[in-house]
């Protein structure tokens, strides 16, 4: 949000077109996904997946949402208040700062007051973050991470593009502890996100991510969720073919589907046996 002008930057229509600051009330027009590329730099996506960047590769100063690949002019800093780290500027890679006045512009040059009357002064929120093996890799930036992961690597547990590395690091966390029940590969693939001809890289994935559990804990579970949506819920159950301790986790969410707005209860648990039972 524009502190100057208690505006949230909006992409008009969702992406396709310039970057505004007109709303003083956020929604998903105003919320942006943001790709982090070092710990300060970032690449900026909008609802229609798009990428933010500056007007015709630097040649204008309009921030625009038309990109649908990433590079150079869709590359911006994030700079943080020392003392209030919601309290941000945004370097374009024209070198200028981003500033709002009648359009969002990247043509604002100096240092800053950090004043709420500076137009290049933005008040930041976190409404979700990433987890999992891109938040320890990726997601301190290149020289961090480096850090962070020392102690996997050097027991051998990390391999990049893999995250059966981090499944076993964590088996060998957990394998001794009682409490462990179960340990899911990971939750809910988004169908048609990942697409029936990723299916193949996932299975992959599921096996090697077993395999890792297995060697660690022959008691606990492992749970593989399928593809989230429009998909085939029983793709998934050729995996469980001689490996034990394995759940296929199916989720499906009646709230979200009209079909059952008018129905009794019990002809919901009739449907529910009738049409998904197995």
């Amino acid at each position: 949000m524009s502190v100057s002008h208690e505006k949230y930057l909006s992409a008009e229509r969702r992406g396709g077109k310039t970057i505004v600051a007109i709303q003083t009330k956020p929604s998903k027009w105003e919320s942006f996904s943001l790709w982090r590329i070092t710990e300060t730099s970032f690449y900026m996506r909008v609802l229609n997946r798009q990428f933010i960047g500056v007007a015709q590769q630097g040649k204008a100063i309009d921030l625009v949402a038309t990109s649908n690949t990433n590079g150079k002019w869709e590359t911006f800093e994030i700079v943080r208040k020392a003392d209030d780290m919601n309290r941000v500027r945004v370097k374009a890679p024209n070198v200028f700062f981003v500033q709002t006045g009648d359009l969002v512009t990247a043509d604002f040059a100096g240092n800053s007051s950090w004043r709420d009357d500076d137009p290049s002064v933005f008040a930041m929120k976190i409404v979700g973050t990433l987890r999992g093996e891109f938040q320890l890799t990726n997601g301190y930036g290149k020289e961090k991470a480096t850090q962070v992961l020392r102690k996997i690597q050097s027991e051998g547990y990390y391999r990049p593009a893999c995250s059966s590395g981090l499944t076993k690091w964590m088996g060998t966390q957990y394998a001794k502890n009682p409490s462990l029940i179960a340990i899911e590969l990971i939750n809910e693939p988004r169908s048609p996100h990942v697409l029936l001809e990723s299916l193949k890289a996932l299975t992959k994935y599921y096996k090697a991510g077993y395999s890792a559990v297995k060697k660690h804990s022959l008691t606990a579970y492992v749970i593989m969720s399928n593809r989230l949506g429009p998909a085939n819920h029983e793709e998934l159950f050729p995996l469980e073919s001689g490996r034990n301790r394995t759940i296929i986790d199916v989720h499906y969410y009646n709230f979200f589907d009209s079909v059952f707005l008018n129905m009794t209860v019990k002809a919901k648990i009739d449907f529910i046996y009738t049409n998904r039972s197995i």
